[in-house]
């Protein structure tokens, strides 16, 4: 591709004029542009020239086009314009968006609380949804293609970008589109990490495809990892992939509901005929969820570390003393100096502060003081005594 400096200020197609370049492919760049007429801000991608006329580059691009426009979502992004410039190849005019894309957020947070990552997701399904029933399947979803517009007034709207190995699969909805044809049968396409064991393997893919990735996508927002780590080798990858489910959700984020694990689990069922059937129902039930008060557990930051364990309390040692702890043992945790929760292994005290009395400590004060209690009253009868016989005494 040619470089910034060329790019920069040409003009496409005597219509958009570049303004910078916002991100590189294997293939092509991505550029901010402006309408000539009415300056309009927009995204153009541009292809190699070379590439232009390598068949299947030009199919692909010109199905992005076509897909993208037969979808009505304002969760899928909008396509203006595609065509041809002599100098700098083919284009595609797209509306621009502000923000960034999920692979972004990832690298920068590594995970996710579930509130959001469930918004992001529900958003995603959706757009996959009016996808499915436009007869798209997207073939292609990963966190790099899940873009995050930033908008003043609200939370971002997801956006699903790149439809360029999108699969047509009803033809009778699908028009034109339905007769471009991309791979041949039993051709692998898409990327390994986010791809459907049957899309894998070179099968028929349907819809069920999409929700496999979504699931893939949500249990990486909530696991702070793939669910399928890249392996050494490609057949290693793939080996992995087919033959063996992802681990449970809920081994690296035990702060995520038994509901929403459950959900992400259903969508990536190997099992084609377990597997949630739909985009739309895989809508419906992230969003079911959110309606719950419960449906979402304690944050990470409020969740104890996995690699810690539970430190019982000091009236749990208590009841249980005769099985772990004897007296004195208890006596010396109760008045123990308190010490950072960070150390492992070490039992905080519950007396945070010299004036503080552990629940322990004080159940043993008022056990003490009423053991006392009986003094008061036979050193008053005790003194009345001596008062009455000494005023006999001295009559």
């Amino acid at each position: 591709m040619a470089d910034s400096e060329r790019i920069v200020g040409a003009t496409v197609a005597s219509k958009y004029r570049i303004r910078r370049v916002i991100g590189r492919g294997s293939m092509g760049v991505v550029c901010e542009a402006e309408h000539l007429e009415i300056g309009k801000r927009v995204a153009i991608k541009l292809i190699e020239a070379s590439l232009t006329g390598m068949n299947e580059i030009a199919t692909r691009f010109r199905r992005e086009a076509r897909a993208a426009s037969l979808v009505e979502s304002h969760h899928i992004v909008q396509v203006f314009d595609v065509g041809s410039d002599d100098a700098l190849g083919l284009y595609l005019v797209m509306e621009y968006l502000a923000g960034e894309d999920l692979a972004q957020l990832l690298a920068r947070e590594k995970r996710l609380a579930p509130e959001r990552a469930t918004r992001i997701a529900l958003q995603v399904a959706r757009g996959l949804a009016k996808a499915h029933e436009a007869g798209v399947v997207h073939r292609d979803l990963k966190p790099a293609n899940i873009f995050l517009c930033a908008r003043e007034d609200d939370e971002p709207v997801v956006k699903i970008l790149d439809f360029g190995i999108s699969k047509v699969i009803d033809s009778t909805r699908a028009g034109p589109a339905s007769r471009l044809k991309l791979t041949r049968d039993g051709m692998v396409v898409g990327t390994p990490q986010y791809m459907s064991p049957e899309q894998a393997q070179g099968y028929a893919v349907d819809e069920r495809s999409d929700v496999w990735a979504l699931g893939l996508v949500l249990y990486e927002m909530l696991a702070g990892r793939p669910a399928y780590p890249e392996l050494p080798t490609y057949e290693q990858f793939i080996i992995h992939l087919v033959s063996r489910p992802p681990d449970p959700l809920r081994d690296y984020s035990p702060w995520v509901s038994e509901e929403l694990a459950g959900i992400v689990h259903g969508a990536v069922e190997h099992d084609l005929s377990k597997r949630i059937q739909t985009c739309a129902i895989l809508a419906k039930r992230l969003a079911d969820l959110q309606l719950q008060p419960a449906g979402f557990a304690r944050p990470p930051e409020a969740t104890q570390s996995q690699d810690a364990h539970p430190v019982p309390l000091l009236e749990d040692l208590e009841d249980d003393a005769p099985q772990f702890f004897d007296r004195k043992t208890l006596d010396a945790l109760a008045v123990a100096p308190s010490r950072s929760s960070d150390e492992k292994g070490v039992v905080t005290s519950a007396a945070s502060t010299p004036d503080q009395k552990s629940p322990y400590l004080a159940r043993e004060e008022t056990a003490a003081i009423g053991h006392r209690t009986w003094l008061l009253p036979v050193i008053l009868f005790v003194a009345t005594a001596v008062i009455v016989v000494a005023a006999f005494a001295f009559r």
